[in-house]
């Protein structure tokens, strides 16, 4: 694949219409690897996401650069059916073919980043009910402690508040007067402001 000699990040839209497309490949063992490998890789081009492959490995050590290709879309979504192609096609328990879901499920500080960047942004939806907006935090912690191999854990009361920061200003008194608690639970927080809720609609 070609770069300018600034090596930008070339913008790339993606297909207007992205079908995941099953295929039939032997999976990798270490008696085919060789095979795997190449057969994998006239797939995903066909796919058009074989230059996110090479861009990922290109960059694997420059996480700036890991970070602009992720943020954006057409590059996101190339290296997600990637991802899906591969991991979907290597035998879970051979060792030999460990270095390859290695690569391509690696989690570096850029992704433990973008993950508590998501928890510190978070924002209540208006759509959303108080019990599901919750959940929808309590899920980010959750992808969190994945993405940093449980490492870090923010524990309920550090969830709860970042929920509370996160309300509308119509929550903005009642959200004081529940950090200003001896109690502070989850129960005890969504109770409350379901109440608030209720009144409010």
């Amino acid at each position: 694949m070609t770069g300018d000699t600034q090596d930008v990040i070339p913008d790339y839209p993606g297909p207007d219409n992205v079908r995941i497309t099953t295929f039939e490949i032997e999976k990798a063992d270490r008696s085919n690897i060789k095979n795997w490998k190449l057969r994998m890789q006239i797939f995903l081009e066909t796919q058009d996401c074989w230059d996110m492959v090479e861009l990922m490995e290109k960059y694997q050590k420059d996480p700036e650069k890991i970070q602009a290709l992720s943020a954006k879309k057409g590059w996101k979504s190339a290296n997600g059916r990637a991802k899906l192609y591969i991991l979907g096609n290597i035998k879970q328990d051979d060792i030999s073919t460990g270095y390859i879901r290695k690569k391509y499920e690696r989690k570096t500080h850029v992704d433990i980043m973008m993950a508590i960047q998501k928890i510190v942004d978070w924002k209540k939806s208006a759509e959303a009910s108080m019990e599901d907006s919750l959940q929808q935090l309590e899920q980010l912690e959750a992808e969190l402690r994945d993405v940093s191999d449980s490492q870090i854990k923010l524990g309920e009361l550090m969830i709860l508040n970042f929920f509370l920061r996160g309300l509308p200003k119509d929550y903005e008194t009642i959200s004081y007067a529940i950090m200003g608690s001896e109690t502070i639970t989850r129960e005890n927080v969504l109770s409350r402001l379901q109440v608030q809720e209720g009144i409010l609609s």
